[in-house]
């Protein structure tokens, strides 16, 4: 992009990088989640993640994510009981099924 970029408003260069962003999070989340791979368009991914997400896609999410909402103050929004009350509610399901 270089130099045609000295032309572009902040604004358009802002949500140029915001949708690769999206982007992004959108191709990775399910390696996050440890759910399949669902092929095509973003919205059709983003469905799919969501549907196959069950308790043990919650049980899988690494404790360094747990940090990163917390740091972002997501948890904090949610509600710590809440968020750490389905963390132990998945880990039981496991150990139990």
């Amino acid at each position: 992009m270089g130099w045609i970029s000295t032309f572009l408003s902040k604004a358009v260069k802002s949500g140029f990088i915001l949708g690769f962003a999206v982007g992004i999070v959108i191709n990775q989340v399910h390696s996050l989640l440890g759910v399949p791979v669902v092929e095509g368009s973003y919205v059709q991914q983003v469905w799919g993640t969501v549907e196959a997400i069950d308790a043990r896609a919650l049980a899988r999410v690494h404790p360094s994510v747990l940090a990163l909402w917390e740091r972002a103050g997501a948890i904090d929004a949610i509600g710590k009981d809440r968020v750490f009350d389905a963390v132990r509610d998945a880990v039981h399901r496991l150990s139990d099924g």
